[in-house]
């Protein structure tokens, strides 16, 4: 099952799939983990970036008259499916996150300003967590804020209690990478930030941009749950021990099931969440990120697992979804986020509780005397 269920979405899955494979995603995720000197802005000489710009999957979701493409969320979540499985990395995921936000929040005028240079690519932006950021008259200050986004974007956006604001890279904002065991495919990179002039602010914004990052980090990690379980599956039917495929044997089997139905879950949960609007909207992004995240850390090792020794082994390629997911789970704008969502929305649905009352029965002692 693909988030892509209609005919135009399959065509735009199809089309991105064989994009990435014709690049050799995987290869060139590999390639990066090798070169731990490699760092700049390594994308722009990336051959699967450029194609990624000129096919204009930046601007997807963005209005025409801003340069995007006129679609929505939900297109862009199907090329995140398809580069999650593929454990694509680089600026895409933080620079949609930035440019959906703005499209959703932004005046006239700051999309005017924004979208048309993250939409070409000119331009690449990162996404910070919750932090103690301190905002006054346009000047913000913050210790240290983590974000998901390359060491040499040009924008960062950020929360600031709640509201959101942009800012642009220079001398004033120190950027260090942390080590990342998915360094540089998805690395994640700490901001000081001293008394930096803000270029935006997104009044009431941050819940907006917790809402998108979840909703697409799921979309990314469904793209690693599906070529998790489909490796293992296809691995489980053709290695044989004992005379026999391993796929016969009955705890495989339950593997291969419980991958499967972690799978499926994170596909709907996704699909729903991409869809919904309004209010649903907040708690089907927080339910999507909740579940797909954690099942994709589960389901990369359920894959390492059936696939025994040689699972462990630099050369195959399960431990770069392992990486990833690992890192996704444990970003803190999108797990503490989701479960910060999903336990409001628990507590405003279930209301007052009215203690039940049983009628007092006596013992059959008591009623003989």
């Amino acid at each position: 099952m693909s988030l892509a269920i209609t005919e135009d979405h399959r065509a735009l899955a199809e089309v991105a799939r064989a994009m990435v494979a014709g690049r050799n995603g995987v290869a060139s995720a590999r390639q990066i983990l090798l070169d731990e000197q490699q760092g700049g802005r390594w994308w722009e000489s990336d051959g699967l970036w450029k194609e990624i710009v000129s096919t204009g999957w930046l601007g997807l979701h963005v209005g025409e008259e801003f340069g995007g493409q006129g679609y929505g969320v939900p297109e862009l979540t199907i090329v995140l499916e398809q580069l999650g499985r593929a454990a694509i990395g680089g600026p895409f995921l933080p620079t949609v996150v930035a440019s959906a936000v703005i499209a959703e929040v932004g005046t006239d005028e700051q999309r005017k300003r924004w979208l048309p240079r993250l939409v070409l690519g000119d331009i690449v932006a990162g996404v910070g967590s919750e932090s103690e950021a301190r905002l006054a008259d346009s000047i913000v200050s913050a210790g240290a804020v983590a974000t998901i986004g390359e060491l040499s974007a040009d924008v960062f956006l950020l929360p600031v209690g709640d509201d959101l604001v942009l800012v642009e890279a220079g001398d004033s904002v120190r950027a260090t990478r942390t080590h990342s065991v998915d360094q540089l495919m998805r690395p994640v990179t700490v901001l000081e930030l001293s008394e930096v002039p803000v270029a935006e602010v997104f009044t009431g914004a941050a819940s907006v941009a917790g809402r998108i990052v979840r909703l697409l980090a799921a979309a990314e990690a469904v793209g690693g749950l599906s070529a998790c379980t489909e490796q293992a599956t296809a691995y489980a039917a053709t290695r044989e021990q004992f005379g026999r495929p391993i796929g016969s044997f009955q705890s495989v089997k339950h593997h291969c099931a419980n991958m499967l139905v972690d799978t499926e879950l994170a596909v709907a949960a996704t699909w729903d969440a991409a869809r919904a609007t309004g209010a649903e909207a907040d708690l089907g992004a927080a339910m999507a990120a909740g579940h797909a995240l954690a099942a994709y850390q589960r389901v990369a090792l359920q894959n390492v697992q059936v696939h025994g020794g040689i699972g462990y082994t630099w050369e195959h390629d399960a431990h770069l979804y392992v990486r990833r997911a690992t890192v996704l789970l444990a970003l803190p704008a999108v797990r503490m986020g989701s479960e910060t969502r999903l336990l409001g929305s628990m507590s405003k649905g279930c209301g007052a509780v009215t203690p039940l009352s049983y009628p007092r029965v006596q013992s059959s002692t008591a009623r003989r005397r």
